[in-house]
């Protein structure tokens, strides 16, 4: 099946707007100290817009009746969601098979995806604060329940590690220091005592790990019939699920339990084809960065093709360039750390995928590292550097010289080389913290699940102290000396800093690779250039204050890894990441239209009408057309009188025609003449010229099907246009185009799309020569050349330009404005 995009919030984006009884009060107040950000409310509002489009005004119709209607809804805006479902032969499906009608799909049986519509995700990056929309999600829910907007039912908050159902919490007590309405919080396991006790003036959230929920009981485990409650939760998944198959088990045991409420998922990154399709807002790793926050993402070795495991000397010589890319990055903060700015002290995060095993990722690095700190082959070190310029040049990140003695400054905080040493902190089995004899600061940290087996089979030979302070290294990460930061792949959540500059992945990205390796790099993703500002610099405030200083090293993740297969599964999960960003980006595009006087005699016909729809081909595009005054029910009318057209039941003969400001008592031919009716005035016989703005998907943007729905398509010479179909004056202004084109190297790049607008008789009196459209990365540029009557002007728009075939050159220069 190909990429899904996230058909709910594609949905959601269709509704301008639903009743104010829907929203409540300050809704962008989370406490004194707090505000929610605008893409915080955007979630917030379209999760609002998705349950008044699932429940509408009848919120206590039977939910089978509600699911089918939104099912049918969601399918007709992405036809393969109906191949989506729980097919015979899962082990889910014979453990769920009893509670949900089965269908056959040819000879194989299924439980179709129709059951299961009742469930939205919000794809989060890393950094933007889900757990505040999590808070804010159980405010609206007791809000919309209270007014009977949505059906009554329980609250239920999981998630799979102790230590996030506790950050859920401390933001909990945060929100209630600042709310009359409190929301009180219960341990799921405690139910049953509390049914008697739950405060009515309170809001009530059950809290519980996710995989503690199965389909059996044992300590601490709960059955999901155990808790049913007749199907009335609302339950919210926060990082609730990892993707293995018992959690998928689980993820249906929670469906069930919300069959009569809403299932909401919270996740940094979703790749399950029922998460993305479900996703009602996204705000993912891509478009985090696109936006402004966190560091973009610089992927080294990349060039190195698909060669498979590194050599030896090739994975000492990627370790080197690690430490390397640290020490320039450590280098450009001395130099802005002078214009006041607050960042982070740069740090490289190890990721291995195997720790305890012998000749583990993490014991081959180490070794490395040891090898590097006592004295480095200086062949090695130099070839490194060379092969790290290179690969950099060109980029914005070229580094100069960086000499070994650099790298034991900056990275193992000495002026000399030195052997390891290992330093134990007393009561903490889970980090090791490393020096250099030479050096008194340490320079490296390891924390696993348990560091005995490291000091008994890896670290033998090695010298080990210890601190006299029980402290955790890890926990005061921002504040201490340690540069080099080592982990496992259990390793990706649960914590969060502002160092992270470069991630070495150590043999990973096998598996379930592409959940692993977003959630990963969402781990350094964070940053604060200025206190309290989490964008890059140059979307702060006050980034005129410093201008004139690099921080792109800063504001960088640099990702590596030890093996060029890797490499390539690195690119792919980013470049997944990206995909479905793609798939639902919507870009602005201005089309000319001609306005007339609404209610002038129209002399038409069923016929014409249904020629003229039929052309259109899609009626989304129709509604995009006539949307300023007609409603998607007028067009499910129009449809609906097109296909009596030959009826018996319609004559055009026996029509009157709408005179001025007069309908005819029909509504089928009322709604008919409404929307052929393009509203402006008629002055002195000229026409007014104005802009339609359209949006288009960005995938749909190159759909020559898709333009050819409001313009004849020619594309222009990149596509390979038929010149032998223009005449004399379009093959001059080709040429021209042409010309500028070879002029600018850089808008060679650029998406170009050269179009007639061909007239449709009985509709449109004027007929537009050309219209051009200019992609510039994200941005497209209307440029609409030779309209008749062009001293009438425009609406004013800064995206569209008006200009005349006469004077071609003009062209040119408009087009050579374009930065």
């Amino acid at each position: 099946m190909p990429i899904l995009r996230p058909v709910y919030q594609a949905i959601v984006d269709e509704i301008d707007e639903v009743s104010p009884a829907w929203i409540p009060q300050n809704f962008h107040f989370f406490s004194q100290s707090k505000e929610l950000f605008e893409h915080q409310v955007n979630a917030l509002n379209n999760i609002i817009k998705l349950l008044w489009c699932f429940y509408g005004d009848t919120p206590h119709e039977d939910i089978n009746v509600i699911k089918e209607r939104f099912y049918e809804r969601v399918v007709n805006v992405e036809p393969l969601i109906s191949k989506l479902g729980i097919n015979e032969g899962s082990p889910t499906f014979q453990v769920i098979r009893n509670y949900y009608p089965v269908e056959y799909t040819g000879r194989k049986r299924r439980i179709s995806f129709r059951n299961f519509v009742n469930r939205a995700g919000f794809w989060m990056a890393t950094g933007s604060g889900k757990t505040l929309i999590i808070v804010k999600l159980v405010e609206l829910l007791d809000y919309l329940m209270r007014i009977g907007k949505i059906p009554l039912g329980k609250i239920m908050i999981l998630s799979s590690r102790d230590d996030l159902i506790n950050q859920v919490i401390r933001h909990i007590e945060e929100y209630n220091a600042d709310h009359g309405r409190k929301i009180r919080f219960y341990e799921l396991s405690d139910r049953n005592s509390l049914e008697s006790r739950l405060e009515e003036s309170s809001i009530n959230v059950f809290v519980y790990r996710s995989d503690l929920i199965s389909d059996d009981t044992g300590k601490k485990v709960i059955s999901f019939l155990e808790v049913d409650n007749g199907g009335k939760w609302y339950i919210i998944l926060d990082e609730a699920h990892k993707g293995d198959k018992e959690d998928s088990r689980r993820q249906v045991y929670l469906s069930y339990l919300t069959r009569n409420g809403f299932l909401f998922n919270f996740s940094a990154t979703f790749t399950d084809p029922w998460d993305i399709v479900t996703t009602v807002y996204n705000f993912n790793l891509t478009k985090f960065i696109n936006s402004g926050y966190g560091k973009e993402i610089f992927v080294l070795g990349g060039n190195i093709g698909n060669v498979g495991e590194l050599s030896e000397r090739d994975k000492i010589k990627t370790v080197i360039k690690s430490l390397i890319i640290l020490t320039a990055t450590k280098k450009e903060l001395e130099k802005i750390r002078e214009k006041g700015l607050t960042y982070h002290e740069p740090l490289l995060v190890v990721l291995g995928n195997s720790v305890n095993k012998r000749n583990s990722d993490l014991e081959i690095f180490f070794r490395t590292l040891g090898k590097i700190a006592t004295l480095p082959d200086r062949e090695i070190y130099e070839t490194s550097l060379l092969e790290l310029m290179e690969e950099l040049k060109g980029s914005r990140y070229e580094i100069g010289n960086i000499s070994y003695e650099d790298v034991l400054w900056y990275v193992f905080n000495t002026r000399a080389p030195g052997e390891i040493e290992v330093i134990r902190i007393p009561e903490n089995s889970k980090e090791l913290v490393f020096k250099l004899k030479t050096s008194s600061r340490p320079f490296a940290m390891i924390k696993i699940g348990d560091i005995s087996k490291w000091l008994t089979y890896k670290l033998s030979g090695y010298y080990v102290s210890q601190t006299y302070k029980d402290e955790s290294f890890f926990s005061t990460l921002n504040e201490n000396s340690v540069n080099i930061l080592l982990g496992s792949r259990s390793f990706y959540e649960g914590w969060d800093s502002n160092r992270p500059n470069v991630m070495l992945f150590l043999n990973i990205g096998k598996g379930d690779a592409k959940k692993y390796v977003l959630q990963s790099l969402g781990r350094g993703e964070r940053i604060e250039p200025v206190k309290g500002i989490r964008k890059r610099l140059r979307f702060a405030h006050d980034f005129q204050k410093v201008e004139g200083v690099d921080v792109s090293f800063l504001e960088t993740l640099f990702v590596m890894a030890t093996d060029a297969d890797n490499v390539r599964r690195i690119l792919e999960s980013i470049d997944f990441d990206r995909k479905i960003t793609a798939l639902e980006e919507k870009i602005p595009l201005y089309l000319p239209y001609v306005k007339r006087k609404k209610g002038r005699e129209l002399k038409v016909n069923c016929a014409s009408v249904k020629e003229f729809v039929e052309w259109i081909g899609d009626k989304k595009v129709l509604y995009a057309i006539y949307s300023d005054f007609a409603t998607p029910h007028d067009i499910e009318v129009l449809m609906k009188l097109l296909s009596n057209c030959d009826s018996a039941g319609f004559s055009d003969e026996n029509r009157g025609e709408s005179k001025e400001g007069v309908g005819t008592g029909d509504p089928y031919y009322d709604t008919l003449n409404l929307l052929l009716e393009i509203r402006g005035s008629r002055e002195n016989s000229r026409e007014v010229i104005s802009l339609k703005k359209i949006a288009l998907l960005k995938n749909e943007i190159r759909d020559e099907q898709v333009l050819s729905h409001f313009v004849k398509f020619k594309p222009f010479p990149s596509v390979g246009i038929r010149r032998e179909e223009l005449n004399e004056n379009e093959m001059v202004f080709v040429r021209i185009l042409e010309s500028c084109l070879n002029q600018r190297s850089d808008l060679k790049k650029a998406t170009w799309y050269f179009s007639s607008y061909e007239r449709v008789k009985a509709f449109s009196e004027i007929v537009f020569d050309f219209i051009l459209w200019v992609s510039r990365i994200n941005e497209y540029r209307t440029i609409i050349i030779n309209p008749k009557l062009s001293e009438i002007p425009f609406e004013e728009n800064k995206k569209v330009e008006l200009v005349n075939l006469k004077s071609a050159e003009e062209i040119c220069e408009k087009i050579n404005d374009i930065d």
